[in-house]
């Protein structure tokens, strides 16, 4: 019930550049996660999707990622919070990290404000009653929606180890203000929780965050090209990107999901299919493809596939709508690892649809190197 509710909740956008009101989109940078842009209500899935194309959706990933953001879907930045912890992930706030953003940030293992960062608070805005704020004052329904998600809220920051007196500082800031924590703030409240000897915070050029190798650490310089690039309203490039790298992981995901277990290969293929699959050069439901590659692994002991990286080539339609991946991968059949094992190389061919939205598998073809 209460999540219905959630939906209504969002958080007003604060900040200076133009970026950050443009929906928010993900890139790796020499191993680094890049986040900029606004908290859409999906931008949770986005970000799973994102995981997704860097086969790292089940997978712990320690490295870090750099947040710019002016808020926006709360209940959304909460979920991809979440996410960001059980991966073990730290989190960079650089330049502004504001309303939404800031819940979002709380899920960082290690969470660090950089020197300079404004990172302000203020109260829940409802989007849906912002033409008639008195729309739902009234309604006993929606009063305790309300209540159960700011426990909600409550219970999120206890568990991320954030001081949730931040909540309270956040209550008392009308909805078109902002509340700019001080440095002392942002430590006292255990918000940024990496030791800095710099009274104002770490700078980007120099950081230092536990258990993260330096070479996943980033300069000032690179940053500010990557919000130039934004300024420039050139995300359309940005986002082909995003969706290329999905279609590419989709594409590994369903060549190589018979070298795992059934009980593996079935929950990797969850809602990987559309509801029909040129399988082969024939019209096949998710559940025939599934049922063959079930085949496929009970019959044969030893069962390995690996993508060539340097083969693997994807296109997209203008507007991401379909992405098609072709590569090669090597193969390894056989009854038992003291058996004959038959080896072999494969092109292949995978279709994604819809990548950016709700990714789904539409053609599967392979056929052997000659």
């Amino acid at each position: 019930m209460k999540r219905l509710c959630a939906a209504l909740f969002a958080t007003t956008l604060v900040s200076s550049t133009a970026l950050a009101n443009e929906a928010m989109t993900f890139q790796i940078i020499d191993g680094r996660v890049i986040a900029v842009g606004a908290f859409q209500p999906d931008t949770h899935e986005t970000f799973a999707m994102f995981l997704v194309s860097q086969g790292k959706l089940n997978e712990q990933w320690n490295v870090p990622l750099y947040i710019t953001s002016g808020g926006g879907a709360l209940d959304a930045a909460m979920r991809m919070g979440r996410m960001i912890r059980e991966r073990g992930m730290s989190v960079v706030a650089h330049q502004v990290c504001a309303s939404a953003c800031t819940y979002m940030s709380f899920g960082g293992v290690h969470r660090v404000v950089t020197k300079g960062t404004q990172f302000g608070v203020h109260q829940l805005s409802f989007a849906s009653t912002e033409a008639n704020p008195l729309a739902l004052r009234y309604s006993d329904q929606f009063l305790i929606e309300f209540q159960q998600f700011i426990a909600d809220i409550q219970d999120y920051t206890h568990e991320m180890g954030v001081d949730t007196r931040v909540i309270s500082i956040a209550s008392r800031t009308p909805p078109a203000q902002v509340t700019w924590l001080t440095r002392d703030q942002l430590v006292g409240l255990r918000i940024d929780n990496t030791p800095s000897t710099d009274p104002e915070g770490q700078p980007l050029e120099a950081l230092a965050i536990p258990g993260v190798v330096g070479e996943y650490q980033t300069t000032g310089l690179e940053l500010e090209e990557l919000y130039n690039h934004y300024e420039g309203g050139s995300q359309t490039k940005t986002l082909i990107g995003l969706a290329e790298s999905i279609s590419i992981g989709m594409a590994r995901r369903v060549i190589t999901a018979e070298a795992q277990t059934e009980a593996e290969m079935e929950k990797s293929l969850l809602n990987s299919y559309a509801l029909n699959v040129d399988f082969e050069g024939r019209s096949w439901t998710p559940e025939q493809i599934l049922s063959e590659k079930r085949r496929m692994i009970r019959e044969w002991g030893v069962r390995r596939r690996a993508l060539e990286d340097d083969t693997v080539e994807v296109s997209c339609t203008e507007g991401a709508g379909v992405c098609t991946v072709t590569g090669i991968f090597n193969s390894e059949l056989g009854l038992s690892e003291d058996g004959f094992i038959s080896k072999a190389r494969w092109n292949f061919t995978v279709d994604v649809i819809q990548p950016m939205t709700s990714p789904r598998v539409a053609r599967e073809s392979m056929s052997e190197v000659q």
